[in-house]
């Protein structure tokens, strides 16, 4: 496996790079090979796609037959000078996840195990001292083109991926089922950022109605993830008209059963029986079975007590996952969000909460009292005890910024409690010496004002406060 030296002015590298990033990335995350060295690798031994090999065979490595391969070959002439067998593949993904297995041989392995899969000096070492190339300035070429490109970059964005959905790096290489860390609550089955619904649900489709949605992926392929946590693989196979198809169940406190259907995909990443948690990868999309493009079918249905099965729109359950998680990517047909006016029926609403309010809770906590007289009683001590500076801790100054809505707060309530007397008293009898009462308290409320009230707890907020807490205090009230 040479590197050739492509003429640079004819090909777009960067393109190139760009284009088989997140198929290299997902390497990375499965098998825990640096994405930058797939790429490198890639770009050198198809003369950056250029290749006939790449071309026709879809052979980005330029791997011979071999004596373990089964599959379809056609013939080329290499550095022997004569005819030789190299296999063919289905597409990239088969191509590079051949290659990903190459490298996890124990000679290249036995020097690779313990470098991060972010570490691409230490993989081009290893898989220079284990021979993988004849050309002497091999690592340095590597070496050149990751750094000169920027290639590490992607190192970084797998590991962020990962993150994502919750997985180890490196998790197939150590024998693991990709099983989360921190698995997510629930999870979109495709990213929808620049995709489009091609088919609605119970659309008609001359001999039978659509089951589901076809989300296409503008000729990508791309991942597919687990909606839920401890949902379990009842259906993972192919299917004449389904292509690969996966079927996952998620059982429901009520007795109920959830189904969620994958459909046309280019790869199954999970075994029937297998236990997956929301945000898992499960598969790539594709265009198998009874397909005609690339795209994602998705599937919702309810299987209740009884066993009885039903389907449902999927586009119900996906606003329902946005509108839980705070997510709001569009899902678009003909420019039209489909998931905006579902997903505003689950977005949980947030209702303001004023500063009266605030001040209300928070002293009716601390006092253990709802009587504002304790409260007042309460600020005014803190007050006088902290002097109310800079240097104080931040519970004095939530305290100060507190204080004049708490005052505010209870002069509006002695006003209110003032007019309840004044209707008592307007239904007591006609007593003279009632009348006097009374009319003594209708004059002492004709003289209360609430603008008045409100500017009296201001002032006496002012003479408590220094002048930069008031301004602080103010504002925020």
């Amino acid at each position: 496996m040479a590197i050739t030296n492509p003429n640079d002015m004819a090909i777009d590298k960067n393109a190139f790079y760009a284009k088989y990033a997140q198929v290299a990335i997902e390497q990375q995350i499965k098998y825990g090979i640096p994405a930058s060295i797939t790429l490198a690798q890639m770009g050198f031994e198809s003369t950056f796609g250029t290749s006939r090999l790449a071309r026709e065979s879809s052979n980005f490595f330029g791997v011979k037959q071999g004596g373990s391969w089964k599959g379809p070959v056609s013939y080329h002439v290499d550095d022997h000078g004569y005819p030789e067998a190299f296999r063919v593949y289905s597409g990239v993904n088969a191509s590079v996840e051949d290659h990903s297995k190459v490298l996890l041989l124990d000679r290249y392995q036995k020097y690779c195990a313990s470098k991060s899969s972010q570490d691409y000096r230490g993989w081009i070492n290893g898989i220079v001292k284990g021979g993988y190339a004849s050309s002497p300035t091999y690592k340095e070429d590597l070496l050149d083109e990751i750094q000169r490109y920027h290639l590490d970059r992607y190192d970084q964005m797998a590991v962020l991926q990962a993150q994502k959905q919750g997985v180890n790096i490196g998790y197939a290489r150590k024998g693991e089922q990709s099983l989360p860390r921190m698995p997510t609550t629930l999870s979109l089955p495709i990213d929808f950022r620049n995709l489009k619904v091609t088919g609605m649900f119970h659309e008609d489709r001359g001999n039978h109605l659509h089951g589901g949605i076809d989300i296409a992926t503008g000729g990508k392929n791309l991942p597919v993830y687990a909606t839920e946590n401890q949902g379990k693989v009842i259906s993972a196979c192919y299917g004449k008209a389904t292509g690969n198809m996966i079927k996952i169940a998620y059982d429901k406190d009520d007795g109920t059963q959830l189904q969620c259907i994958y459909m046309h995909l280019s790869q199954i990443n999970v075994k029937e029986g297998q236990v997956v948690q929301a945000g898992q990868q499960i598969g790539i999309s594709g265009n198998t079975g009874r397909s005609t493009g690339p795209h994602l079918h998705f599937e919702t249905k309810i299987k209740d007590a009884s066993g009885k099965i039903e389907a449902f729109n999927p586009i119900h359950y996906l606003a329902a996952i946005e509108g839980r998680t705070s997510n709001d990517t569009p899902l678009l047909r003909n420019g039209q969000d489909l998931l905006a006016e579902e997903r505003s029926k689950y977005s949980p609403v947030a209702h303001p909460i004023s500063q009266e309010d605030k001040a209300q809770n928070l002293l009716a906590n601390i006092t253990q009292s709802n009587d504002p007289t304790k409260w007042l009683g309460y600020l005014m001590s803190q007050n006088s005890e902290n002097g109310m500076d800079n240097n104080k801790d931040a519970f004095s100054e939530l305290i100060s910024t507190l204080f004049s809505a708490a005052l505010v707060m209870a002069a509006k309530i002695k006003a209110n409690e003032m007019q309840a007397v004044v209707n008592r008293e307007a239904r007591l009898t006609e007593n003279d010496e009632e009348k006097t009462e009374c009319q003594l308290v209708k004059r002492e409320r004709e003289k209360v004002d609430a603008s008045k009230l409100h500017v009296l707890a201001s002032t006496i907020f002012e003479t408590e406060c220094p002048e930069n807490k008031q301004t602080v205090g103010l504002k925020q009230a």
